[in-house]
């Protein structure tokens, strides 16, 4: 007993003993500090991975949410754009005649509306500007009924069809946009469609001589139209 004390007393004591123990320490020491190291990398490799995931799933969540209130309104556009399409020409003036505003005037306001709780700059974008052109067409149309008591019904129907056309057209290229938009990016505004005809000036026109002025030359446009189809007054034949 007293001889295995001594020979481990001695081993203590000695300085390779002590260099050995040392060096295990250190290395000890080492491995866990690499380990630790390792391991923090991981974990905020990990929180990364995670927030990158929850971000991807909130871009996608929103994209289908803005996807989604851009078709729906996408529906609306092209069923205001295809209002008028099954009525003739003499039933359409007789609903000029009758209303003061479009029929469809309820859905507008619900695109207008709709569009404001997703897309807050909305009220910049070309479909309303074409909403607006539709409304002021309706008013322009009744003055020219007012100030022309020859027109027919079958001659301001046509009339008012052909002035409507380049503003439902476009209502249509943009309604079928916004339902195919993915949700991505900025909203579709078919700038592009309004190209071959002059569209009514903006609102920040609108009490300008140049919104004033368009009205006149679609209430000239529009009068000149529908005389086109009034009937051939005869002329008396001398005998």
């Amino acid at each position: 007993m007293d001889r295995w004390w001594d020979e481990f007393v001695s081993a203590l004591s000695s300085g390779e003993w002590a260099a050995v123990l040392l060096q295990g320490l250190i290395t000890g020491s080492a491995a866990i500090a690499v380990a630790f190291w390792i391991l923090r990398r991981q974990l905020a490799a990990d929180q990364k991975l995670a927030k990158d995931e929850r971000v991807e799933a909130q871009r996608i969540v929103q994209a289908e949410k803005f996807a989604a209130a851009g078709a729906s309104i996408g529906r609306i556009l092209i069923q205001i754009a295809l209002s008028v399409r099954d009525l003739s020409n003499r039933d359409l003036g007789a609903l000029l005649r009758s209303t003061s505003k479009p029929l469809d005037i309820d859905l507008s306001n619900t695109a207008k509306v709709e569009a404001a709780i997703y897309f807050p700059s909305f009220n910049q974008h070309v479909a309303v500007a074409r909403l607006r052109e539709r409304d002021v067409l309706w008013v322009v149309g009744r003055n020219v009924l007012a100030s022309n008591a020859a027109l027919t019904d079958e001659a301001i129907g046509h009339a008012l069809r052909q002035a409507l056309a380049p503003a439902q057209n476009d209502l249509r290229t943009i309604g079928n946009e916004l339902i195919r938009w993915s949700g991505e990016g900025n909203l579709p505004d078919c700038l592009a469609v309004v190209k071959s005809v002059e569209p009514l000036p903006t609102t920040l026109q609108a009490k300008t001589p140049a919104r004033n002025e368009w009205k006149q030359k679609a209430a000239v446009s529009m009068e000149a139209a529908a005389k086109t189809k009034l009937p051939r007054s005869t002329e008396a034949v001398p005998v």
